[in-house]
């Protein structure tokens, strides 16, 4: 769709949406290295919040790319699109961490079978959107992946709320009757 889209409105030629392609893709490997390393790695920054910037990401590039007046604002997506392939990563990551051992093979054929099948339904769905707004608005198809990220944000919140509040039940209150340590000065 993106192809006949900058084609329709910025009329991009073959050359100009290949160097769009190869700038989105190296922005986005940008974007998974900050992710990945930093995020996950260095900040230890954890899965569902990863998730969230993710969708985040996604609706705000959803959202440049479906009104951009111009060439210059729609090259601006990629670069607030970076974090949206951490999303998929992440579901990997927290999907693999909830199952047993014995259930991570499963998990990830789900997971992989479901990611092949979002073309197959998706694809009809954008196409007829664009076909039927080319001329009232031909950036419609966008906006179908930004309201689909936002069930998901939401999800992902509530992932990430639940995951807290059982890390606050796990943690053993600091006994209040502990001794002082010796050389210790305390006040009574």
């Amino acid at each position: 769709m993106t192809y006949w889209f900058t084609r329709y409105k910025f009329k991009f030629t073959e050359v100009d949406y290949s160097l769009f392609l190869t700038y989105s893709v190296l922005v986005g490997s940008v974007g998974s290295f900050i992710t990945i390393y930093l995020f996950s790695k260095r900040w230890r920054i954890e899965d569902g919040v990863i998730g969230v910037v993710a969708c985040l990401s996604r609706v705000a590039a959803s959202l440049v790319y479906a009104m951009a007046p111009n060439r210059t604002v729609y090259f601006l997506g990629p670069v607030l699109d970076m974090f949206s392939s951490a999303g998929a990563t992440s579901l990997r990551s927290m999907a693999t961490k909830l199952v047993g051992a014995d259930e991570i093979g499963k998990t990830s054929s789900l997971i992989s079978i479901s990611e092949a099948m979002v073309p197959v339904i998706y694809s009809p769905v954008y196409s007829k959107v664009y076909l039927s707004t080319l001329s009232s608005f031909s950036g419609a198809f966008y906006l179908i992946s930004a309201s689909l990220a936002v069930p998901a944000i939401a999800i992902l919140i509530t992932l990430v709320t639940l995951n807290k509040r059982d890390q606050q039940r796990s943690t053993p209150a600091p006994e209040s009757d502990a001794k002082p340590k010796e050389n210790e000065i305390t006040r009574f």
